[in-house]
């Protein structure tokens, strides 16, 4: 009997922790090692805004157990999950007042994210009921937060090393250096990911949220 729902084996669930667990380490390896520090920060913004959702994508669409995986992740979680970018834009101003960023990067990425960062826990509360559904407001607010995301990148991006369209003198090249490069080659992926789970459990590409049933899936 066909199910809409399949909770990943154990196996398939371990090897897809072992993979986001090797992402970590390869980007903090080449993060550390100096390697990025040559790179044009637009190109590392750019790879981390598509490279990381287009294979995961890819997964979600063709390997049911990993689409079981991303299935299985509780709303509140993937919302929470958004709160340490406080963190993130707290440091990027404090980067961009030792003068190692641009104002049009640091302020547009630093006080969005924030915003997000800090509504993220009242977001889990509020916009998802104790059962695990999404409430009016969900998809709004993970679209905001999304778009805050995508824009910063794009900020980023214009105010790169040889294209910085913005014309001032600081670029965002500071942005491949350690450990600032963790934002674009791991941790702004991985909060671009938590989003799109949330809106895909939440139900706007389906356009309904759909209920669990939680039954074994094949590897």
């Amino acid at each position: 009997m066909p199910i809409s729902y399949r909770s990943p084996p154990n196996a398939a669930r371990r090897l897809i922790y072992c993979c986001f667990g090797a992402w970590f380490a390869a980007s903090l390896a080449l993060s550390y090692s100096g390697i990025l520090d040559h790179v044009a920060s637009g190109f590392l913004l750019l790879a981390g805004l598509f490279v990381p959702a287009m294979v995961c994508s890819l997964a979600y669409a063709g390997w049911p157990a990993f689409r079981s995986f991303v299935n299985d992740l509780p709303l509140k979680l993937t919302t929470v999950l958004e709160a340490p970018r406080v963190i993130g834009g707290t440091f990027l101003l404090w980067k961009f007042q030792q003068g190692l960023l641009p104002a049009e990067f640091a302020w547009l990425t630093g006080i969005s994210d924030i915003i997000a960062g800090l509504s993220a826990i009242p977001a889990a509360i509020f916009l998802i009921s104790r059962e695990g559904h999404p409430k009016r407001g969900f998809g709004p607010w993970h679209i905001f937060s999304l778009g805050c995301l995508v824009a910063s990148s794009l900020s980023g991006i214009l105010t790169s090393r040889g294209l910085n369209i913005v014309g001032n003198e600081i670029s965002s090249q500071a942005l491949s250096s350690f450990p600032m490069n963790m934002v674009p080659i791991f941790l702004g992926p991985m909060m671009i990911l938590f989003e799109l789970a949330s809106l895909t459990n939440g139900g706007l590409f389906a356009g309904k949220y759909k209920h669990k049933s939680r039954t074994l899936a094949p590897l």
